[in-house]
């Protein structure tokens, strides 16, 4: 059973050397390809709230696991748990595109198309799998790599999920007729501009638990987190409302679902 609007726990002395890494991060720009420059620099600028979110639903016992993380471009993350100290590897729909920035920090990145091909491991052989603001990404075949992580899982190993979720201004939109979803040329472009897919849809929290349950991983906790996207005035009539009301507001959802 799912336990709802848990807000993970956070280390103070740990989240000031997660700034201290991101922030000298920026100088490794140069190791990205000149055309994703500002759109990698937008996402190290842009990221660090989240970061942080992840990192709050780490196990201690995780520090000497084994790390997977699906969807690793742009690298920031991946990097940053390598400097924490924590053994991790990625695979990536095209991890050239930032290849200078694995060659300095020793970090081994596979490429790997999720949604038709199988992940390039043993079955059992992590412990934590991070599936972060990647499932909104794809546009064929979730559940083949909902399946292929949960196989590489050792039993009582864990994944972490994030993806935007529609929240009820979404439905609010939606129900007056008005834009609420990105542009899809916007999106359809971001494939070859930036070389994988934009947000292809975003999820309600019923439809990322069935696919998590469908494919054998149960839900430890479901979390809200990210900023409540509402103008000044609104978000002054929400905050007057219960945490569990405003959480459905904020930017993202994340399940923490475990293998049996």
């Amino acid at each position: 059973m799912s336990r709802s609007h848990d807000r993970g726990t956070r280390n103070g002395e740990q989240d000031a050397r997660v700034i201290e890494i991101l922030r000298a991060m920026k100088d490794d720009v140069k190791l990205v390809a000149p055309s994703l420059a500002a759109w990698w620099l937008h996402h190290l600028k842009h990221s660090e709230g989240r970061y942080l979110d992840i990192l709050s639903f780490f196990r201690p016992s995780e520090r000497g696991g084994d790390i997977l993380e699906v969807g690793a471009v742009p690298g920031q993350f991946t990097v940053l748990l390598k400097e924490l100290g924590y053994r991790v590897r990625g695979v990536d729909l095209d991890p050239d595109r930032v290849g200078g920035l694995w060659k300095k920090y020793g970090l081994e990145v596979d490429r790997v198309d999720i949604e038709q091909e199988p992940l390039p491991f043993a079955s059992g052989s992590f412990d934590l799998v991070l599936f972060t603001e990647t499932l909104e990404h794809l546009r064929l075949n979730p559940l083949l790599a909902l399946r292929e992580i949960h196989r590489v899982l050792r039993p009582g190993g864990r994944m972490i999920l994030s993806t935007n979720h529609i929240t009820p201004v979404h439905r609010l939109k939606f129900f007056l007729g008005r834009p609420y979803h990105a542009s899809a040329l916007d999106e359809f472009r971001k494939l070859e501009e930036l070389g994988h897919m934009g947000h292809f849809r975003i999820y309600q929290w019923d439809e990322v638990r069935s696919f998590c349950e469908f494919v054998g991983f149960d839900i430890s906790q479901r979390a809200y987190r990210g900023p409540v996207l509402l103008g000044r005035k609104a978000g002054a009539v929400l905050s007057l409302l219960p945490g569990s009301v405003r959480d459905n507001f904020r930017h993202s959802v994340y399940a923490i679902a475990e293998k049996s």
